[in-house]
């Protein structure tokens, strides 16, 4: 029964794995889409400006729509 046990236990250990990379590559997916501007007020996400880019708001629904929030609308809403 040890063995039985084992292969029951892989079976759930794969399946939990390939879980986990389909909802990483949907992750991916919506970064990769991700927009560089504020949705609400149209300014452009700098990477290289002095404001912090964590100031920043990211909204991820569940069909992997994504919207970025500049700190000043965010703080407005």
């Amino acid at each position: 029964m040890g063995s039985m046990s084992r292969s029951i236990r892989r079976k759930k250990q794969l399946a939990e794995k390939k879980a986990a990379k389909k909802r990483l590559k949907k992750l991916q997916h919506a970064i990769d889409k991700m927009p560089d501007h504020c949705g609400s007020c149209g300014k452009t996400a700098e990477p290289d400006e002095d404001t912090s880019q964590l100031d920043w708001h990211v909204e991820i629904d569940q069909d992997s729509n994504v919207k970025l929030t500049c700190p000043k609308c965010k703080g407005g809403e």
